[in-house]
């Protein structure tokens, strides 16, 4: 690429620098074995080549990732057809033993010139159009801008300060409501993870939480979020007698619970705060229960063994079978906000009364409403037969502190407790 770049500089036209990456690869190797990863590896480098001119170089750089000079294409238009050509050409299925595996690409593109010096910044050009595919929803290819360089710079100051902010504990903890769609009562809370910048102010969970999954400080962030929850949790129990079943509901991320030492994180909040963990949730979204993401079954049984409860979020946009979801000691699902917007249309009616029959089938605890915004929202759950809700509607995300003073002031509703005397209607 440095001498591709020094040519450049004494001749018209364009040098065109790709990184692609296949999207998913490690599922092939998790699912089939690395053997299978290898041939797939193999076959999409020989795609990868009948695609390029004669004197244009590819090059495997590691793992999935491969590296593309295009030295002939001379426009914008000739990078992007080649690049639609090569993800074109990636897509179609692989025949690997006994099994046709379908996988895509994401492809970065950058351009050089006579203006351009240094080929490892033409490499990070490309790298960062790729990175910039990818969330965009893979498969695709992206042309790198300037703004994309800005951005990755905002990117890695950000990175530092949240490292600081979690090493000084500057992270707090706000606290929706989940309360009982009949009578508003108080069942338990979810714990959410707040930002307050000292001088960016509050940076909002879906800026921070992403970037905490993409550099692995979210770990940190729950373990956090965990200790501070469940001691605030303990100080309600206490103080509020009335109160003393509520639930505290906590987000543990695939990546924490992955980890070798998940479990004793969740012990160890436990024995410091000396709440009872039959009035904690752990929640766990369903992408984290495939295969190969390092949440075992054994993992998720020794969680259920400390005596919490263990809650799908976002049930039913992920990834799960139903023989999976029987082995796993889990007591209850959200019903994501994503098919509570729907109600009441007859999709969402749909779905959520698909979520609360599996959730029966299942023989789970409950299916908590996430996401009600409306009260026609809350009436089309309550004829379904849910009986737990949160969202705006219910009550919207408050400090420890303004919790107590609602605590005091709202009577308590067991989560067991039943759904009440009225006849449900059914939607159609």
């Amino acid at each position: 690429l440095a001498r591709e770049v020094h040519r450049s500089q004494r001749r018209p036209g364009r040098l065109v620098v790709m990184m692609m990456d296949l999207d998913d690869f490690k599922n092939v190797n998790d699912s089939l074995g690395h053997p299978a990863g290898d041939d797939l590896l193999i076959e999409v480098s020989h795609r990868l080549l009948a695609c390029l001119g004669d004197y244009d170089m590819a090059a495997r750089l590691g793992g999935d990732e491969f590296a593309i000079i295009l030295d002939s294409a001379a426009t914008v238009k000739d990078a992007e057809r080649t690049a639609a050509h090569i993800l074109h050409e990636v897509g179609r299925p692989i025949r690997l033993g006994d099994n046709d595996v379908v996988v895509g690409a994401s492809i970065g593109i950058a351009f050089g010139d006579a203006r351009t010096i240094e080929a490892e910044e033409l490499e990070r050009d490309a790298d960062l159009a790729l990175y910039r595919a990818k969330s965009l929803g893979k498969n695709r290819f992206t042309i790198f801008e300037t703004e994309m360089h800005i951005d990755a710079v905002r990117r890695m100051e950000l990175t530092g300060e949240l490292r600081r902010a979690i090493e000084l504990r500057q992270l707090d903890v706000a606290y929706q409501p989940i309360v009982s769609l009949e009578t508003g009562a108080i069942a338990g809370v979810e714990a959410l993870a707040r930002w307050h910048h000292p001088t960016r102010g509050t940076i909002p969970p879906d800026v921070f939480i992403p970037l905490a999954e993409e550099t692995g400080l979210i770990a940190a962030i729950g373990r956090l979020i965990l200790g501070k929850a469940l001691a605030d949790a303990r100080r309600w129990h206490d103080e509020h007698p009335a109160h003393l079943t509520l639930r505290v509901a906590v987000n543990l991320s695939a990546r924490q619970l992955g980890e070798d030492d998940a479990v004793t994180d969740v012990a160890d909040a436990l024995r410091s705060t000396g709440i009872d963990p039959q009035t904690v949730i752990i929640e766990l979204t369903e992408s984290a229960l495939m295969p190969g993401e390092g949440v075992t079954v054994d993992r998720l049984t020794e969680l259920s063994e400390l005596g919490v409860h263990l809650f799908i979020d976002d049930f039913g946009t992920g990834w799960s079978s139903l023989q999976r979801l029987r082995a796993l000691p889990v007591g209850g699902v959200k019903l994501p906000r994503e098919f509570v917007t729907e109600l009441p249309g007859p999709d969402g009616v749909g779905l959520a009364r698909a979520v609360r029959d599996l959730t029966t089938t299942l023989g789970l605890e409950s299916a908590v409403a996430e996401g009600i915004e409306r009260p026609e929202q809350r009436l089309a759950l309550r004829q379904l037969g849910y009986r737990l809700g949160q969202g705006f509607l219910l009550g919207r995300p408050m400090p420890a502190a303004e919790l107590a003073r609602v605590l005091r002031l709202t009577p308590s509703c067991g989560w067991d407790a039943p759904a009440g005397s009225e006849p449900a209607i059914t939607l159609e």
